[in-house]
């Protein structure tokens, strides 16, 4: 008798116990990651949009953004000069002034000329040499199944433009890394 009520108090015992163990790690925060590992997520996460952007990668993409608005949501670091760079390649930036009208808010329209500088230079044949970011905007490949284009026709500047208005429209302006460098603010 003695020994089922010591075994009945020792089960009671380690069920509380286990009872507040869980409790407590509900209500301990998660620890969040540092801006070295939210790089690797990016890079990971960009190799596999080349690839295939699919459902669950935009799920992934969207939930690290949800736990870390710093780091996806405003700039990493302001540059210290906030005028584009002068670029040597492909055409002026400016002619595209009515297209991008075209498609983007008009309050948009300078800094979407802005990211298209440091993007392209201008350039609708841009090709990033390490990944299948292409065009005006740098429209990475993957997008195209999305949009139901194929990756050539990210090259035509209307095509192109209109991706990135409905992109910058559906997540803002971090799709660009100039911007998240704290560039065309």
């Amino acid at each position: 008798m003695a020994t089922n009520r010591l075994r009945r108090n020792t089960i009671h015992i380690a069920v509380a116990f286990l009872t507040l163990e869980l409790s407590l790690s509900l209500f301990t925060p998660a620890q969040a990651h540092d801006t070295g590992e939210l790089d690797e997520f990016m890079n990971q996460w960009t190799q596999q949009a080349d690839i295939s952007l699919t459902p669950q990668l935009l799920e992934a993409y969207d939930d690290m953004a949800d736990r870390h608005p710093a780091y996806f949501g405003r700039p990493i670091y302001v540059s210290s000069s906030p005028s584009p760079p002068s670029r040597a390649m492909g055409s002026d930036v400016e002619q595209w002034r009515a297209l991008v009208a075209g498609h983007f808010a008009p309050e948009d329209v300078d800094r979407a000329l802005c990211l298209m500088t440091y993007e392209s230079g201008g350039n609708p044949d841009a090709k990033n040499p390490n990944s299948s970011a292409s065009g005006l905007m740098q429209i990475m490949g993957s997008w195209a199944s999305v949009y139901e284009v194929t990756r050539e026709q990210l090259f035509d500047p209307s095509i192109n433009l209109y991706i990135a208005a409905d992109l910058k429209a559906r997540y803002g302006w971090t799709q660009w890394s100039p911007y998240n460098r704290g560039l065309c603010h």
